[in-house]
């Protein structure tokens, strides 16, 4: 088994790998590897958010570029097929705003699917985005 980035747990186990591949155990056994069919293909994953209280994985993808713009949270239903593409955007008239670059930035992330927030971290800040909008206010 390759080494695991990240690990996120709703009953079964999911395993990040660094090229965006998941592993999901159950009772300890490789039950699936799951590769999100998404454009451009994940290649530098650094997290992975789910758990027992969302309806989705959501992995954190900094390095893919999208048009202008860099970094991506992918919601994978839990067969691992993308549902949706978070990607950034820069904030109305100002394509140099932080908010545009935050996904870029981010190491890891946190989502409370019930009030419909995404959690973002960097080396030096927090970030509060709106799912599925993915808006990024500084906290």
């Amino acid at each position: 088994m390759d080494a695991a980035v990240q690990l996120a747990i709703e009953g079964r186990a999911h395993l990040l790998l660094g090229d965006g591949r998941i592993q999901t155990l159950f009772r300890g056994l490789l039950e699936a590897t799951l590769v999100p069919a998404v454009s451009p293909p994940v290649t530098g994953a650094v997290a992975l958010a789910g758990g027992p209280d969302t309806t989705a994985l959501y992995l954190l993808d900094p390095g893919a570029e999208i048009g202008t713009t860099a970094g991506r949270v992918v919601r994978l239903s839990p067969g691992g097929a993308a549902r949706q593409l978070l990607p950034p955007g820069p904030l109305a008239g100002e394509p140099n705003d932080p908010a545009a670059h935050v996904l870029a930035r981010a190491h890891d992330l946190v989502v409370d699917e019930a009030t419909g927030v995404v959690y973002l971290i960097t080396d030096d800040e927090l970030w509060r985005g709106v799912l599925p909008a993915a808006e990024a206010v500084k906290l």
